[in-house]
């Protein structure tokens, strides 16, 4: 009776991917949409811009990633933001300034993530809740899956064939 130990690695694959989700999210971050393509809550005044755009600075240096051999994760970093935001002064301009509090990304996508909106009661899928719409990573595990299962399947028949040989 012969043993097999499948030699699975799909870091290779979950790196490549990894920077794939991670642009999708950046992207949706740009665009004002959540996971399900569906609008980012809004503040009252129709100047500003939708939800975490206001100066770049969360959709560049608040997102991270890690994976190995057998996972990925796409995460919230923990790192503290400048502080740098937007106001609009009485006069209609609109200045940067820099907050006395500064939350840490992790923090602020968590209260965004919730959904509430000044404007209204608006619902919000969200980032990083699962994959975007349409996203076709589900496919492209499969499709690795399948030919890292074909290799390691034609490595313990040659094997077998070799020990069957020996004998």
């Amino acid at each position: 009776m012969a043993t097999f130990k499948p030699n699975f690695n799909l870091s290779a694959f979950f790196n490549k991917e990894s920077k794939t989700a991670s642009t999708q999210y950046k992207r949706l971050l740009s665009l004002g949409r959540g996971i399900l393509n569906d609008d980012a809550p809004r503040k009252k005044k129709n100047n500003r811009k939708p939800w975490l755009v206001n100066t770049g600075e969360t959709r560049q240096k608040g997102i991270e990633r890690k994976n190995d051999k057998y996972s990925m994760t796409i995460y919230a970093s923990a790192k503290k933001h400048s502080g740098r935001t937007r106001y609009i002064t009485k006069k209609g301009e609109v200045r940067t300034g820099t907050s006395k509090s500064r939350p840490t990304y992790k923090k602020l996508f968590k209260y965004h993530n919730q959904g509430r909106s000044s404007a209204s009661s608006e619902t919000y899928s969200g980032i990083f809740n699962e994959l975007p719409l349409n996203s076709a990573f589900p496919d492209r595990l499969k499709a690795e899956v399948y030919s890292q299962t074909q290799r390691e399947i034609g490595r313990l028949v040659r094997a077998s064939n070799r020990k069957r040989g020996a004998k």
